[in-house]
């Protein structure tokens, strides 16, 4: 498994925001929760690696993306999805663009629907559908919100 150096695929990134989202501004940066606590943004996953949210001045949609995405990160995101109940679809996200397409359409979601923290399993759902990953595994098991990261 290898660390994604988010900024060399801001193209990528750029063409499934446009093509799922309504625009939402896009930061990638060093500390995903040191930024949110600097904003006054609640979060509590030191290890989370993007987070959506909207502005409240303007309702604008924001996503925020780790500049670098670690091995140990990644793994603590697939881990999720797995006790989610998408054990099967999580192997398409060990190609590095697969894992960012799937945390950015992820991200999308909440901002497209209004989803929080509590619909985290419908986000990976979606996310999977929007990238043609089809439905393998059979079981959800649903994560109390204290076990999520993301």
């Amino acid at each position: 498994m290898n660390s994604i150096l988010t900024a060399a695929h801001r193209i990528f990134i750029n063409t499934f925001i446009e093509e799922f989202s309504r625009g939402p501004i896009v930061l990638i940066i060093d500390n995903v929760p040191g930024w949110c606590r600097r904003h006054n943004i609640e979060e509590y996953n030191p290890s989370r690696t993007a987070r959506a949210f909207r502005v409240q001045q303007n309702g604008k949609g924001v996503i925020l993306l780790a500049s670098l995405i670690t091995p140990p990160m990644r793994r603590s995101v697939e881990v999720f999805i797995e006790r989610s109940g998408y054990p099967e679809e999580v192997k398409a996200l060990r190609e590095d663009r697969n894992f960012l397409q799937h945390l950015v359409l992820h991200e999308i979601a909440h901002l497209n629907y209004d989803w929080g923290e509590e619909e985290e399993t419908l986000c990976d759902k979606w996310a999977f559908e929007m990238m043609g990953i089809p439905r393998r595994s059979s079981v959800a098991c649903i994560v109390p919100i204290e076990e999520r990261s993301g």
